[in-house]
This record gives structure tokens, sequence and C-alpha cells, in this order.
């Protein structure tokens, strides 16, 4: 009987070793993917991944920030952008938005700070 509770509970570890999720990667990080997209550093130390689409900076004629919902990335794309001469940039909001970016005075800033740091860094 005690050798019967003693396979079972090993069977059961051994089961849920093998169906427990590999620990995952952050993008970047020595043994993690590569970053792919141009990112912000937040003050807090926190990165925003955008992507720029439409026309080039220099030639646009509107500046568009566009913030996605839940079921969008940042991949969003708008086909008319370079016919109306529209640079727009989408971007991934941070994983915790809790505090952040509940009220529309906190997406606002969170909009200004992608602008300013995008007008100041990107070529």
């Amino acid at each position: 009987m005690l050798i019967a509770v003693f396979m079972s509970v090993l069977l059961a570890g051994l089961i849920y070793q093998l169906m427990k999720p590999p620990t995952s990667k952050i993008c970047g990080s020595a043994n993690g993917p590569p970053v792919t997209s141009p990112r912000i550093t937040l003050k807090d130390g926190r990165y925003l991944a955008y992507k720029m689409r439409g026309a080039a900076k220099e030639n646009a004629k509107y500046k568009i920030i566009i913030t996605h919902g839940f079921c969008a990335s940042k991949e969003t794309f708008v086909p008319v952008s370079d016919e109306l001469s529209i640079c727009i940039i989408t971007f991934d909001r941070p994983p915790d938005m809790q505090k952040v970016i509940q009220t529309p005075s906190g997406l606002q800033r969170m909009m200004l700070l992608i602008f300013k740091n995008w007008l100041t860094n990107s070529s």
C-alpha cells in the first residue's frame, strides 16, 4: 500500500514536470529574443515599443499617434496614410496599465511623452 502511494506521488510529480511550461524569455535579455521594434524608455525604466507608418516624418503634413485597444497591437495599419501624407505612430501600451493609463489625462501624458521622444531621438 505504501509503495503504491509513493509511486503515485512520484508519477504525479513527473507528469507535472513534463506539463510545466518553460520560463519566459524577455526580449533584449541575454538569452531572450532580439528587440525588433524601436522603443523608448519611460521615466520609471519601462520600455514602450512603437512603429511608424505612412509618410516620412520630414515630409508629413500631419503626425498622428494612435493607441490601440485590447484587440489590436502596434501593427495596426492605415493604408491611406501614404496618399494623404500622414505619419502615423502606433505603440504598444506598457504591461502594467492599471495605474498609468486608466484616465484620459494619463493616456494624454503617455502620448505626449512618445511624441516628444520621437521628435528628438529618431532620424
